[in-house]
């Protein structure tokens, strides 16, 4: 009596026909692409926060050129002495030497100008 059920061939696995060297390097082929798209990401990442942070200090300075040209007439080199002491006080800021929350309690000492808490909130939150 013969047997209708047949037994299917074990499926083989599929190797790669490399050696061990083969193998290893192509790991580290991985791991270092990797890093490098790791590294692509940050870099575009700071690319677009300068740029925006470079395009929020073109669009403020204009701004304020404009409106001390057109209210005050300031001329060219009034206008350039502005740019100078605020770049001064960002110099500051940047070396630890004054915090731009002292400097906003300062105009708030010296003027009626009040800054909103969401403004102070903000400049709180990033240690500036």
């Amino acid at each position: 009596m013969g047997s209708k059920l047949k037994m299917k061939a074990p499926k083989k696995n599929r190797v790669l026909e490399c050696d061990n060297q083969m193998s290893q390097a192509f790991g580290r082929a991985m791991k270092q692409s990797y890093k490098e798209l790791q590294e692509m990401r940050d870099q575009a990442y700071n690319d677009g926060f300068d740029t925006g942070d470079n395009w929020a200090t073109v669009v403020n300075t204009v701004t304020i050129m404009m409106a001390l040209n057109k209210k005050h007439k300031f001329s060219t080199d009034r206008l350039l002495d502005v740019v100078h002491i605020a770049n001064e006080y960002v110099r500051m800021a940047n070396n630890g030497e004054r915090s731009f929350m002292s400097m906003m309690e300062e105009i708030e000492e010296k003027t009626k100008i009040r800054f909103p808490e969401e403004t102070k909130e903000l400049v709180r939150r990033f240690g500036a």
